[in-house]
């Protein structure tokens, strides 16, 4: 993978399993079975995720988003 891809992939906040697997996890979907990702905070809030400027969501948070964490 090159590094272009996987700042493409933290600025979405979404790992390389999940990209190319997100049919088989049911939270990267909405209701009619389409993409969706409920951890992507846009790519600048993303980002600073990524190199740990920021700090995570909370469980409360994930929960908040209606995302059941697993």
């Amino acid at each position: 993978m090159c590094v272009c891809e996987q700042l493409g992939q933290a600025s979405r906040n979404i790992t390389t399993n999940e990209r190319i697997n997100w049919k088989r996890y049911t939270y990267l979907q909405d209701d009619r079975g389409r993409y969706y990702n409920a951890f992507d905070i846009g790519w600048r809030r993303n980002c600073m995720e990524f190199f740990h400027l920021r700090r995570p969501l909370t469980e409360k948070e994930v929960e908040f988003l209606n995302v059941s964490v697993v």
